[in-house]
């Protein structure tokens, strides 16, 4: 919400979180083994972990939306595309560092940074990429 009490719907822009309240699809998580995290549950799990971290950084705060020079302004829902910074940190690429998101696939100017921040947090074991399916 804005000082004058709009309300605008935001997607992050590049990123994915686990579903909370539909079913996730393993093929959309894939390891730095090429392997697909199968757990559903655990995938649920993680989507709920994201949600609490982003109240956690998110809740209470002013916040500068940012948009891309790629991207479109808004997606097929109607929400605006954006960055979200908190204290001039990107939260979309903090949720991937710490490996509570994947990197959403689409026309951004991060998208390369990301999918760095991305392949780093999957070959550390970072967050939900820690997950193991032997």
């Amino acid at each position: 919400m804005v000082r004058n009490g709009t309300i605008y719907r935001v997607r992050l822009l590049g990123v994915d979180t686990p579903e909370t309240y539909i079913k996730n699809k393993p093929d959309e998580y894939i390891m730095s083994n090429g392997k697909p995290i199968t757990n559903i549950t655990y995938l649920k799990i993680w989507g709920k972990k994201a949600t609490t971290y982003a109240k956690h950084m998110l809740d209470n705060k002013t916040v500068m939306v940012v948009f891309d020079g790629k991207s479109q302004k808004k997606g097929r829902y109607g929400r605006y595309l954006a960055y979200i910074y908190v204290d001039n940190i990107n939260f979309n690429e903090e949720l991937i560092k710490n490996g509570y998101a994947r990197v959403y696939i689409s026309n951004f100017e991060l998208k390369n940074k990301f999918l760095e921040e991305e392949r780093k947090a999957k070959d550390n074991k970072i967050g939900l990429w820690n997950w193991s399916n032997s």
